[in-house]
C-alpha cells in the first residue's frame, strides 16, 4: 500500500477549545467549507486513521455512497491545499493527520494525565468547538461534538477539583474552585469546596455568601434546598469551625426492621434483615443479633410444625382421610349433610363449638391438637389401667 505523505515545511496547530482555528507556521488557515473544518477536528481528536466510507457517511449522510465519496475527495483536495500539501496522510481507503500536528485537546488530556494540573487548566481555553455547527446537515457529527464537549467539561471539572484541594496557594485554589462552580452552578461539592477555601483564608462572610448563592441557584433551577452536608458546613462556618462534627453512622436499621418483621410473624423477611444487620454490625453487637436470628429460625420451624399438625389432625377428624377435593362452597350455598356418627365416637369429641361448612364436627387447631394428644395418650395406656377400679371386698 502506497501512502501519500509529503515533506513537512511548517508545524500545524489546531485549536478546538473555543472557536476552532488552524495555524500553519504561525499563519492562520481558513478552510473553504465548514465540513472541511469538521473533518480536521474529527481527525485531530480521534487521533487515528479513519476509513473513507466512515467519513463520507459521517459528513454527508443525505447523499448516496458515490456522491458522498466524491464530496470527501473534493474536501480533502481543498484541505491539502490549505495545509500546504503536508500533514494530511491519505491512501485509497483511509485518512489521517500527521503525528506532528499540535492539537490543544490532545495537549490538555496529556497534561491532566501527567498531573500538571495548572497547565492543563490553562490549555482549556473554552468549550469544545464553541459556536461551531454544521446546521443540521450531519446529525451524527453533531451528536459526537456534543458528547465530546460534555466529556471534556467533566475532565476539566476533575482537574479543577484536584487543584482546589491540592494547591498550596490559597488564591490559586480559590480561583480553581470558582471556575469549578462556574462550569456547573448546581454542583454542590464545588460550592462546598469554595466555602471551605474561603473559611480557611479567614473570609467567613464570603463563605456564607457562597452558601446563599448555592441555595439561590438550587431553588431557582431545581426548586430544592441544599443537601444536609452543605447545611452542616454552613453551620460549622457560622460557629467558627472549618468542618462540621462527624455524624454517627446510621447503624441498627436492619436490626429494627427485623424486629418489626418478627412482631408481625414474617419470619423469612426477618431472617433476611437480621443477616444484613450482622454484616454491618460491630463485633460487640453481633452476639445479640445472632441470638435474635436463632430465635427467628426456631420460631419459623415451630410455626411450620404446628401448621402441619393442624392440617393433619383436621383431615383425620373429617372422617374421610383426606380433605375435600372440590371447591369450598360459597356463602349461602347448600351445606352437605353430615354423616351420622355413633354415640361413642361423639362422646370422644372435645367440647368446642366451632364448625365448618362441610362438617358439623369441631375443626379448630386447638381442638384438633387436643384430640390428637388425648388419642395418643389413651393408646399408650394398658386396658387394665383404663378400666374402672372395683371396690375392695369385705372379708
Amino acid at each position: 500500500m502506497t501512502v501519500r505523505k509529503p515533506l513537512r515545511k511548517g508545524r500545524v496547530r489546531i485549536d478546538l477549545f473555543g472557536a476552532p482555528r488552524i495555524e500553519r507556521g504561525g499563519v492562520s488557515i481558513a478552510p473553504d467549507t465548514r465540513k472541511a473544518l469538521a473533518l480536521v477536528a474529527y481527525l485531530a481528536v480521534t487521533k487515528r486513521a479513519q476509513a473513507r466510507d466512515r467519513l463520507a457517511a459521517l459528513l454527508w449522510p443525505e447523499a448516496d455512497a458515490e456522491r458522498a465519496r466524491g464530496a470527501l475527495r473534493r474536501t480533502l483536495s481543498s484541505l491539502r491545499t490549505a495545509l500546504g500539501g503536508e500533514h494530511l496522510v491519505t491512501d485509497g481507503h483511509r485518512v489521517a493527520l500527521d503525528e506532528d500536528v499540535d492539537c490543544d485537546v490532545t495537549r490538555f488530556r496529556a497534561l491532566a494525565a501527567e498531573g500538571r494540573l495548572g497547565e492543563a487548566a490553562e490549555a482549556y481555553a473554552g468549550d469544545f468547538l464553541a459556536g461551531f455547527s454544521l446546521r443540521g446537515e450531519a446529525l451524527e457529527f453533531e451528536e459526537w461534538q456534543l458528547a465530546e464537549a460534555d466529556a471534556l467539561r467533566r475532565e476539566l471539572s476533575g482537574v479543577l477539583e484536584r487543584l482546589a484541594q491540592q494547591d498550596a496557594d490559597p488564591e490559586r485554589a480559590i480561583a480553581a474552585a470558582k471556575r469549578w462552580v462556574a462550569i456547573d452552578p448546581l454542583h454542590e461539592p464545588a460550592h462546598r469546596a469554595l466555602m471551605r477555601l474561603y473559611a480557611r483564608a479567614g473570609d467567613r462572610s464570603a463563605a456564607l455568601r457562597q452558601y446563599r448563592e448555592c441555595a439561590r441557584q438550587l431553588d431557582r433551577e431545581l426548586g430544592v434546598s441544599p443537601l444536609p452536608e452543605t447545611v452542616a458546613l454552613r453551620g460549622a462556618i457560622e460557629q467558627g469551625e472549618l468542618e462540621p462534627a462527624p455524624r454517627p453512622p446510621a447503624t441498627g436499621v436492619h436490626e429494627r426492621v427485623g424486629d418489626l418483621y418478627t412482631l408481625h410473624g414474617d419470619y423469612p423477611e426477618a431472617i433476611a434483615s437480621y443477616q444484613a444487620a450482622l454484616a454491618e454490625s460491630t463485633p460487640a453487637a453481633r452476639p445479640a443479633i445472632a441470638h435474635k436470628l436463632a430465635d427467628v429460625h426456631h420460631g419459623s420451624r415451630r410455626s411450620a410444625i404446628i401448621a402441619r399438625r393442624c392440617a393433619t389432625t383436621t383431615m383425620s377428624l373429617d372422617g374421610r382421610g383426606s380433605p375435600p377435593t372440590g371447591a369450598w362452597p360459597r356463602t349461602g350455598a347448600a351445606t352437605p349433610r353430615a354423616r351420622p356418627v355413633s354415640r361413642r365416637r361423639r362422646s370422644a369429641w372435645p367440647s368446642v363449638r366451632t364448625t365448618t361448612a362441610h362438617s358439623r364436627r369441631p375443626t379448630t387447631c386447638s381442638a384438633s391438637f387436643a384430640e390428637t394428644r388425648r388419642t395418643s395418650s389413651g393408646a399408650s395406656r394398658s386396658p387394665s389401667a383404663s378400666a374402672t377400679p372395683k371396690p375392695a371386698s369385705r372379708r
